[in-house]
């Protein structure tokens, strides 16, 4: 397969600058949208990806629409200005949201502790590439697999921590947490008997405290 970059001041123009640069029709080329200023940090340029003579793998998806277009434009602009080289391409996609997977050498800065820093791009992206499209989808965004890794971890240490409530009686505070990671704890722990689960704290990162809820400790 061969892989072409070409720029234009539109996605329509970048594709026309290619179409004749190699002499093909739109049809015979698959494009992907590489990097984009669209007025999230100023400029007029769309940078494209072309390849040339078979498809792009099977779990490798495009991006499909102007919001995605942007998206990997932004974050793209983002990580430069950070010093960080990556790959950007569309995970999965669904009616809600979509995945933006992250490939880089530095993927232990992008997570940062906890996933802090991830987060923190993940709310920037979405902030600066919702205020132009409202009824947008959320974008998530992710770096080697650590999303999944976490809700792993999460759920582990959820069971263990409300086992040990269970037993013990005496009630646990867990460690800041975001939204989603409190709703996977709650989620996790609702079906153990006699034992709850409560947010605690301001902001957005809140601890969950589990508390026992039974007529009796229970030794074991």
């Amino acid at each position: 397969m061969e892989v072409h970059e070409f720029e234009g001041r539109t996605e329509k123009e970048a594709i026309a600058n290619a179409i004749e640069a190699m002499g093909l029709n739109e049809d015979e080329i698959d494009v992907e949208v590489i990097k984009t200023r669209s007025g999230l940090f100023g400029g007029g340029k769309v940078t494209i990806r072309v390849h040339v003579g078979g498809d792009q793998p099977d779990d490798e998806l495009k991006p499909d629409t102007e919001q995605e277009s942007e998206v990997i434009g932004f974050v793209s602009e983002l990580l430069g200005r950070m010093g960080i080289k990556a790959e950007l391409r569309i995970a999965t996609r669904e009616d809600d949201r979509v995945v933006v997977e992250m490939v880089s050498d530095d993927a232990g800065i992008l997570i940062g502790r906890h996933g802090a820093t991830l987060e923190a791009l993940q709310l920037v992206t979405n902030i600066a590439c919702g205020r132009r499209h409202q009824n947008g989808t959320r974008v998530i965004l992710d770096t080697e697999d650590y999303r999944y890794r976490r809700e792993q971890s999460l759920t582990r240490m959820a069971m263990r921590v409300a086992r040990d409530v269970q037993r013990s009686g005496r009630s646990q505070l867990l460690e800041p947490m975001n939204p989603f990671e409190r709703r996977l704890v709650h989620t996790t722990i609702s079906d153990v008997e006699d034992v709850t689960t409560e947010s605690e704290g301001d902001g957005p990162y809140k601890q969950v405290r589990v508390t026992y809820t039974g007529s009796a400790y229970q030794h074991r």
